[in-house]
């Protein structure tokens, strides 16, 4: 009996402490590499001075959808006000004449849609200078509009 009692405290346990990670990976990306025409990434502080590039190699899109993967979501972040800090957006066109947009700010990952995650890990802050592509001034008004 007493043998039986320390096999169920310890599977209690074992099950506490396995639900307390609430850390989770959540495939934030409908759509696969193969799927995509292009890439348009953006970087800025102020939006009046942002940079861009367009990724169209085959290789680079499958690195930036990998990089999507490796993002762990640590929570929801509907309630955080982000003010200043570095933007990295992202408008993956679809060969099926769709678009995707999305950006990491300051360690939130946001759309207009549903996404809207406090996020860990350096992936998708790497880009930016990983990628090999010829980055130009842009306008503000080409800029993705990911926050209300």
């Amino acid at each position: 009996m007493k043998e039986l009692k320390i096999f169920i405290f310890c599977l209690s346990l074992l099950l506490v402490l396995t639900g307390c990670n609430s850390a989770k990976e959540i495939n934030i990306l409908n759509f696969k590499a193969e799927d995509v025409e292009d890439v348009e990434v953006y970087k800025f502080n102020i939006p009046t001075e942002a940079s861009g590039m367009i990724v169209t190699e085959d290789k680079d899109i499958k690195r930036i959808i990998e990089a999507f993967s490796e993002i762990i979501i640590e929570g929801d972040a509907t309630d955080i006000n982000l003010v200043g800090g570095d933007v990295i957006s992202f408008r993956f066109n679809l060969k099926n004449g769709e678009e995707f947009t999305i950006a990491h700010w300051e360690g939130i990952l946001m759309n207009l849609d549903t996404i809207n995650y406090k996020v860990s890990g350096d992936s998708i802050v790497n880009l930016w200078n990983d990628l090999d592509y010829q980055k130009n001034d842009i306008s503000e008004s080409k800029l993705p509009i990911v926050y209300d």
